[in-house]
């Protein structure tokens, strides 16, 4: 299975070179991101992603994983094991019946106690 530790997802850029303003600008360059905010006009991300793909969380995460965009998710590996045996986002998928328990664990009761209070905000909030 997947054996490599995964930085925050928030600030990963995968496995790319540092953004180079002299790279892109000069045109060898093309930077793009992908993400599941709604927020993703140009320059959201760094002043230099021009090109912003809106996903699913699973599918930012096999994004970062594989390290760039230029890749078919459905045939080719978003990585390698320490082994060097490709790894497939069909390999770190959940099936069917993984997502069917975990949807088994959550109740109403777990969001009304979650969110009950969601509009009364923090101290800070509050000015206090």
């Amino acid at each position: 299975m997947w054996d490599t530790v995964v930085p925050p997802v928030l600030v990963t850029l995968g496995r790319c070179p540092i953004l180079s303003k002299r790279q892109s600008k000069k045109g060898d360059l093309t930077v793009g991101a992908v993400l599941s905010g709604n927020r993703n006009f140009e320059g959201r991300i760094h002043p230099l992603v021009k090109t912003n793909w809106l996903a699913s969380p699973p599918l930012v995460v096999a994004y970062a994983l594989a390290g760039n965009m230029n890749i078919n998710l459905a045939s080719e590996p978003i990585g390698h094991d320490r082994k060097g045996d490709p790894v497939y986002l069909k390999d770190i998928w959940p099936s069917a019946q993984e997502i069917a328990r975990a949807v088994e664990q959550v109740s109403t009761e777990m969001f009304r106690k979650e969110y009950a209070e969601v509009f009364e905000g923090t101290a800070e909030w509050k000015g206090n």
